[in-house]
């Protein structure tokens, strides 16, 4: 059975969606590592505030949790 263009798309989208939620995840990781404590809830507040997108926005937690 052959997949639809929907159905590529979707998959490619959500290829990407993890890739870039794994990268994130890595990069919480690290701060953590290098400044031996987690984001504050004001870091998280403003990182999550600066995000331009609503939806995306809207999407993050709104307190810090650990990677």
């Amino acid at each position: 059975m052959t997949r639809s263009l929907k159905e590529e798309r979707q998959r490619i989208a959500l290829d990407y969606l993890t890739k870039r939620n794994t990268t994130l995840r890595f990069a919480l990781k690290v701060h953590e590592q290098l400044h031996g404590q987690p984001l504050s809830k004001g870091e998280w507040k403003a990182a999550r505030d600066a995000v331009a997108n609503e939806a995306h926005r809207e999407r993050i937690d709104a307190a810090p949790v650990s990677a």
